[in-house]
């Protein structure tokens, strides 16, 4: 009977001590989220990084393209050319291998006509490298320019037939569209001076955002989709000193809502569950 009571009272104390030390679902999940969410902030910084990388690698070459005169460059000149394309190449394939979608936003701009020979001339990046790949003697330089080209390639068709879709739905909800458009522009001027931390100034001047996409979402799925790059690019604020990205930041720090309102916290995860998706 000792022996009985002993391993009863032994078993109601270590559940009691587990009870103490265990942690509560709800806290590992918070605490999960929030893991997640700083993976996927930190991700983004990585795309926001070969984003800009992409922008000026692409703006050298141009100007240095553009200097040369005709008698040192000419549209011949294939080496040259390449030489001076490489951190365009580079920097899309990895912004494509981190971010095929931020990528296949990008190629349009990639795909610019860039003036060569000072005006005299002009080339398209992908047709360039698909058609005088071949010129170039090393077979592994051959093969990187090519995968380069025909992901270049790939991206604009599937940009321009995304375009076509998404024009069409965004004329359908026109009104909708107008209303989000707005309220990001007030956002990014709101937010410009805004420190990462004012969390309740920062959410506040983001509710007109939230509220536009949710409405637009709700009216049409593939129009929220068309317009969710848009509402996700990078925004400057702390007048320049850091940049957020909405789906991030919700993500992240809709959490300090919780304590003001449990319905508030809810909306924005709403939100940030449809952006999401629409990115995605």
């Amino acid at each position: 009977m000792k022996k009985l009571l002993s391993t009863l009272l032994l078993c109601v104390t270590a559940t009691g001590l587990f009870a103490a030390v265990a942690p509560k679902a709800d806290d590992l999940g918070k605490a999960l989220e929030k893991a997640q969410a700083q993976a996927a902030a930190k991700q983004s910084e990585k795309v926001i990084k070969l984003q800009e990388q992409l922008k000026s690698s692409l703006a050298h070459f141009k100007k240095d393209v553009a200097a040369f005169p005709y008698s040192h460059l000419s549209y011949s000149n294939y080496s040259v050319l390449f030489q001076k394309m490489e951190g365009v190449r580079a920097n899309y394939m990895g912004l494509r291998k981190a971010d095929l979608a931020a990528a296949k936003a990008a190629a349009a701009q990639v795909n610019e006509p860039v003036s060569v020979d000072n005006g005299k001339r002009e080339l398209r990046i992908a047709d360039f490298v698909l058609t005088w790949a071949s010129t170039l003697t090393d077979s592994r330089a051959e093969a990187a320019w090519r995968e380069f080209g025909k992901a270049l390639e790939a991206d604009l068709k599937a940009a321009k037939a995304k375009s076509t879709v998404a024009q069409e739905e965004l004329k359908a909800v026109e009104p909708q569209v107008k209303q989000l458009r707005n309220s990001l522009a007030g956002f990014v001027k709101f937010a410009a001076g805004l420190p990462y931390s004012n969390y309740s100034f920062m959410f506040q001047g983001m509710d007109g955002v939230r509220e536009s996409f949710m409405n637009l979402y709700k009216a049409s799925k593939p129009a929220a989709k068309a317009l969710a790059q848009e509402v996700n690019q990078p925004i400057s604020i702390d007048n320049g000193k850091n940049k957020i990205r909405i789906a991030d930041y919700v993500r992240m720090e809709s959490v300090v809502l919780g304590s003001v309102s449990s319905r508030e916290e809810a909306r924005w995860i709403e939100f940030s569950n449809a952006l999401e998706n629409s990115l995605n």
